[in-house]
């Protein structure tokens, strides 16, 4: 299925509209080469090949601002070549656009948004360019809100999104749904919602797995100077449309953030029902987390995962450390896929002046499959030092050395590699 040939255009067609009146622009552009050598170009134990891998990167990220409408952008296109033909030479666009029409005490608002992600065909497949796909979400958020006093209001909305891959489009699918929720703001600092909602997912592919989804929940958010945090707690109730049983499940959403001179703290946790076509929503981490990889075929995930971040400037004037660790937990309803992930982080960079940086980080992680799964349990080392140098023209300059090393019960995706590299990147 696809929604248009052209998706941006959904997005981009209003602009010549939101033009007008306009308060503010801010468009960042990043121009970036890298050239690596590699040890082990198809990342196998045995007969390992050596080869020239080159990426090239430009990156546009901008806001747009006016009296009704809200735009925020980023996207980047990257080309891999390779020079032994290892892998077909491929180009990757990836990003997100959010346009919110109307403003938030406006009765009647529309936000649209396009986010654009690659991802790994499979939960144990090898990390190579040519393993991944891209998922690609537009969705349209139509609102009307009424005020019921000076701080109650009720809010009704409704949710259209379209998903859709670019090489495995077997798993696209369509999200019609709608939301009623009861706004409480208990005080300038705090918020309370009640919501309750109700989405129709169906499968271009695979009629006969259409579900629906309910859920209510109940949300408290607070916003100080130095802390954010929300907490949802609620529940969702799934039914297919062949009624063959009925998944009910607790479901939270728990964000915070904390920052002071010296420390930058970032958590989130979540679980929620999906399926193999929707995912994580594309959604961010807030940390290095996982490398995202898609199911096989189209099923009902129970999701599930945690993640913390940490970076401080407090150890000494010329550093950053940061640490972060995550948990994921996705177990599939119908096919033998369910797994859990878990991992650790960390990073140093010293900066010997305005223009010199080094910077060192490690992480581990390790997946597990269910017993029976035809995927296979492998643990993930990498490990990294950069040398960079900032010009005054913005030209940057760095040097890296790079090591992967992949242990699974099975040799054929068993690796080990190092990579030594040379980038440059402008930004203006």
């Amino acid at each position: 299925m696809t929604f248009t040939r052209h998706p941006l255009f959904c997005v981009l067609a209003l602009l010549p509209a939101v033009n007008a009146f306009a308060l503010t622009n801010d468009v960042n552009v990043d121009l970036r080469a890298d050239f690596k050598f590699t040890d082990n170009a198809r990342r196998q134990e045995v007969n390992p090949i050596d080869e020239r891998q080159d990426q090239y990167e430009a990156s546009v990220a901008g806001n747009y601002t006016n009296e009704w409408a809200l735009l925020n952008a980023d996207y980047s296109l990257t080309e891999h070549t390779f020079e032994k033909g290892t892998q077909r030479d491929r180009g990757f666009l990836e990003g997100e656009t959010e346009l919110n029409l109307g403003s938030p005490y406006q009765p009647y608002s529309l936000a649209l948004s396009h986010s654009r992600r690659s991802l790994y065909n499979s939960p144990d497949t090898i990390e190579l360019v040519s393993n991944r796909d891209e998922r690609e979400i537009i969705s349209a958020h139509p609102m009307a809100k009424w005020k019921l006093n000076d701080a109650d209001r009720l809010i009704l909305s409704a949710n259209f999104s379209n998903v859709s891959y670019r090489m495995d489009d077997t798993k696209d699918s369509t999200v019609k749904g709608a939301t009623l929720a009861w706004e409480l703001n208990l005080s300038k600092a705090d918020t309370l919602v009640f919501s309750a909602q109700q989405n129709e997912i169906n499968f271009d592919s695979a009629p006969d797995l259409d579900y629906k989804r309910q859920s209510i929940n109940g949300r408290y958010a607070v916003k100080l100077r130095d802390l954010d945090y929300s907490i949802s707690l609620g529940a969702n109730r799934v039914q297919t449309e062949t009624g063959e049983g009925e998944i009910a499940r607790p479901s939270f959403d728990i964000l915070a953030s904390y920052v002071n001179g010296f420390d930058t703290f970032k958590f989130v946790a979540s679980r929620k029902i999906t399926d193999t076509s929707m995912g994580n929503g594309n959604q961010m981490g807030v940390g290095a987390g996982a490398n995202p990889a898609g199911g096989e075929g189209v099923d009902i995930i129970d999701y599930s995962n945690a993640e913390l971040a940490w970076v401080t400037t407090a150890v000494c004037e010329r550093c950053r450390v940061n640490l972060n660790a995550f948990g994921i937990k996705q177990d599939y309803q119908k096919t033998p896929q369910s797994h859990t992930e878990r991992g650790i982080g960390a990073g140093f960079d010293y900066h010997f002046s305005k223009a010199l940086t080094a910077d060192v980080q490690l992480s581990r992680s390790k997946r597990v499959f269910e017993p029976g799964s035809n995927h296979n349990d492998y643990e993930m080392t990498r490990a990294s030092v950069e040398l960079s140098y900032r010009f005054q023209n913005d030209l940057e300059v760095k040097l890296y050395r790079e090591q992967q090393k992949r242990d699974a019960n099975v040799f054929t995706d068993t690796y080990n590699e190092h990579i030594t590299g040379l980038a440059l990147s402008y930004v203006f």
